[in-house]
Order: C-alpha cells, then structure tokens, then sequence
C-alpha cells in the first residue's frame, strides 16, 4: 500500500492509522520504520549500492575492520561485527529501522529537506505469518528439489512532505 501525504496533518494521520496492521495477540504496534531521504532512493543497503559483489567485498571490509578494532571487539558473531562495523560508518548489509516514526521521520528529511522523501513501515507480525505461508516446507520429494523458493514482505510506503 502506498499513501502519499500532502501535508503533516496528513502523514501524522497516516502513522496513527494501524487499521491494516492490528494484531489481537499484541498490545504494542509491530511496525518498524525506516526512512529513506529521496523517493528516489530504492531501500537496499549501502554495501549493495558499492558493489554487485557485495558479498566479497563485505568480507574484506570486515577482515580489515576487525584487524584495527580489535579493541572494541563487541562479540563472537559476524552479526555483531557488522552491527559495529556500521555504527563506525563501514557499509554494511544491514538496513537501519526503527520502532519510532519520527526518528525514521528524521532520517528521511533531515539530509535533502526540500526533496521528496519516503517513510517506510513493515508490519513485523504480518511479514513473518506471510514469510511463513510462503515458506512452507515442500510437500513432496520432487518440489524439494526445485529452486529455492522467495520471500516476499509486507511493506507500507508513505512519502512525505518537505520541511519548508
């Protein structure tokens, strides 16, 4: 679903309305936010927009990171490695969301405030029910050998309004 708002009546409308997330196990809303500052901007990370080969060359960047922040080592993972590596500005794999609008709010305007930006929401709870419909087990013996079979997530996009 796509929403485009004209104003900031309208995105704050946008936000509150949880009518096509709601889940009746949870309490707290099961969006996550990111913002993104150009609509023009697909939502991929940093390391995806080096290179078509990332996978390599986020093994040489981490190589290298973890050669000179051995300091701070944050745990054994390469998910905490990477969580790390990107705090210190490295380009990783990993896409920054947030439980908050507004701070996805600030991500997306505060860097080209006059330029169209998008706020993107995923229901969390919807996109793993969905992820596990589609991601069923096969059924028979003849289907677990066909090709890897594909996620895909629930999103909500909304643009926003400029802040001038």
């Amino acid at each position: 679903m796509t929403l485009t708002a004209r104003s900031w009546r309208d995105l704050d409308e946008a936000i509150a309305d949880s009518s096509w997330c709601r889940h009746s196990t949870r309490v707290h809303s099961t969006l996550v936010w990111r913002g993104l500052a150009r609509s023009s901007y697909s939502n991929v990370s940093s390391l995806a927009r080096l290179s078509e080969d990332y996978p390599q060359l986020e093994r040489h960047l981490v190589r290298n990171f973890r050669k000179y922040a051995h300091r701070e080592a944050p745990g054994p993972t390469t998910w905490d490695w990477l969580s790390l590596a990107q705090h210190h500005g490295l380009p990783t794999r990993l896409l920054d969301w947030t439980f908050s609008p507004l701070v996805a709010l600030h991500f997306a305007t505060a860097s080209w405030p006059d330029d169209e930006a998008v706020l993107l929401a995923v229901d969390c709870e919807g996109a793993h029910d969905s992820s596990r419909r589609r991601c069923a087990p096969p059924t028979s013996a003849r289907a677990r050998s066909s090709s890897p079979r594909t996620c895909s997530r629930p999103t909500r996009r909304t643009s926003t309004p400029s802040t001038r």
